[in-house]
């Protein structure tokens, strides 16, 4: 096989961004250790309300919830631990 043919292994490249995680206030490299360290359950036991102006694709952010163990209630019920709402 040619070299052209052949993927290159994520992990020699890092997700960085130095303005973001300043910006936002996180660490990427901690975050997807940690991701990878939950084993696909970063988000077991959480329970999200999604708020109607959320400008991101409701039902790829459910999927992405639901995919790391997380759950999304259709109310804003008493039990809801966290709600996702639109940046402004």
């Amino acid at each position: 096989m040619s070299s052209k043919s052949q993927f290159t292994a994520e992990k020699d490249f890092i997700l960085r961004d130095k303005a973001g995680e300043k910006k936002y206030n996180v660490d990427l490299a901690k975050s997807l250790k940690r991701a990878k360290e939950s084993g696909g359950k970063l988000l077991e036991g959480k329970t999200f309300y999604i708020t109607p102006r959320i400008k991101i694709d409701v039902k790829l952010l459910r999927n992405v919830i639901t995919a790391n163990g997380g759950q999304v209630r259709p109310s804003p019920l008493p039990s809801v631990l966290f709600l996702i709402v639109p940046c402004l």
